[in-house]
């Protein structure tokens, strides 16, 4: 599609000038003169003829950039169409003034702006979109894009201070992370962490899983002779509550509702530590509550089954400790 060069005022009687994409004279008027422009010149733009070999990738900062600009010309109220032409001429690389033309077509001829992002997913990330489709779709545009906006400045933040601790000394390769560093291989600056564990399901919620075990710890408790006797309610405390936390390591409370003539066919499903608890519910559906502490590695498929059975409302809570 040609280029053409174009001169014009506003109806507040301001100069315009800029470049724009369409199929001829004819079709670059109607565009300007639908975006309140009084066109006074248009000029074809010579093709330039250039040689590529490969395109380049977009730098996260460039994003970073682009989110952030285009937050606050949303929340000053500009339109989007006008915001992505303002951003396209700001962008410094040719690979994003590119992108953004593109997605400034696609809104022009209808397309959201969540559809028109998705069709760059090497730049605009999943996330990025579905938070996008989000905004749009509940009106808040503006605000998903300065939490986007928050969220990436922050996440360049912490892949530029890993990579200059990895500077110097350059031999270095183990970098100490303060924080979630379960996140650092999703940021691409990490292919892999060592860390702190005891059940793993941080690691799995974070979609990693454990390679190799480098050191396996124990707690013991220690003391002078004599201690037992003279303190001995103390130390039943102490190693009391050092057990509550290792019985309650990998355990799940599962509470539900159910019909009282499925209950049978629940108890068949729930293994529970000596049965489950059945509690009375006032309802006018003959319903009666079912607690059970179960292995979290088991929950979720045993929530399936729980479910064929008749069971609903199912809530799964953490257990910090329990005592036996």
């Amino acid at each position: 599609m040609p280029v053409f060069e174009y001169k014009g005022k506003t109806l507040a009687g301001a100069t315009v000038a800029g470049e724009m994409q369409a199929k001829d004279r004819q079709d670059l008027e109607r565009v300007l003169r639908s975006r309140r422009i009084l066109v006074s010149q248009v000029n074809k733009k010579a093709a330039e003829i250039k040689l590529s070999f490969g395109r380049k990738k977009v730098a996260k900062v460039d994003i970073s950039r682009f989110t952030r600009q285009f937050a606050t010309m949303i929340g000053a109220g500009l339109p989007m169409v006008q915001c992505l032409e303002i951003l396209s001429a700001q962008a410094e690389r040719p690979e994003m003034k590119r992108i953004i033309n593109e997605v400034r077509e696609s809104v022009s001829s209808g397309t959201t702006l969540s559809e028109a992002l998705s069709k760059h997913r090497k730049v605009f990330d999943e996330l990025y979109t579905n938070m996008v489709e989000a905004g749009e779709i509940g009106g808040a545009l503006d605000t998903i894009l300065v939490r986007l906006a928050n969220y990436r400045e922050k996440a360049d933040a912490l892949v530029r201070k890993v990579k200059g601790a990895m500077v110097y000394p350059s031999v270095v390769v183990i970098v100490a992370v303060g924080g979630a560093c379960e996140i650092t291989p999703h940021l691409g600056i990490a292919e892999a962490i060592l860390d702190l564990t005891s059940s793993g399901e941080t690691l799995r919620s974070n979609r990693l899983r454990i390679i190799g075990t480098v050191l396996s710890t124990s707690t013991v408790l220690i003391s002078h002779p004599g201690v037992k006797e003279a303190r001995a309610e103390k130390v039943e405390e102490i190693v009391l509550a050092l057990q509550s936390v290792i019985h309650a390591r990998g355990q799940c409370y599962l509470m539900m509702n159910a019909r009282r003539e499925c209950l049978e066919e629940i108890r068949k499903v729930l293994p529970g530590l000596s049965g489950p608890t059945i509690m009375e519910v006032a309802s006018r559906e003959d319903l009666v509550a079912v607690h059970a502490v179960v292995s979290e590695e088991r929950v979720y498929g045993l929530i399936s089954r729980l479910k064929r059975a008749g069971a609903r409302d199912i809530l799964v809570m953490p257990i910090e400790r329990m005592i036996r």
